[in-house]
């Protein structure tokens, strides 16, 4: 049964369970041997898996892994395909 008293570090509201600590800072002082530690959080900015830019600006929501230089460049090219097709489909039904 947990008890009534709050976790002894500054600002946490958490109830005690050990230590005069919340379950969270408990749990971060017997991994790291410290109540304050946080993990480093590195975040790289999203690459497009085409051409290789970086500029997170250069990104739709959508599409985190692709930028909109080669998002048109892939719609272009696949309706250029669709053309291409099209127009080689009917070269061979004239020919046969």
């Amino acid at each position: 049964m947990l008890s009534s008293y709050l976790c002894s570090v500054d600002g946490c509201a958490g109830e005690c369970a050990a230590r005069g600590l919340c379950w969270k800072h408990y749990m971060r002082f017997r991994r790291y041997g410290n109540v304050s530690f946080q993990k480093r959080r590195y975040r790289k900015s999203p690459k497009c898996r085409y051409c290789g830019v970086r500029n997170p600006d250069a990104f739709y929501p959508q599409y985190k892994s692709i930028c909109k230089g080669c998002k048109k460049l892939r719609a272009v090219n696949r309706q250029r395909a669709v053309f291409v097709s099209q127009v080689a489909a009917a070269h061979h039904k004239v020919e046969a």
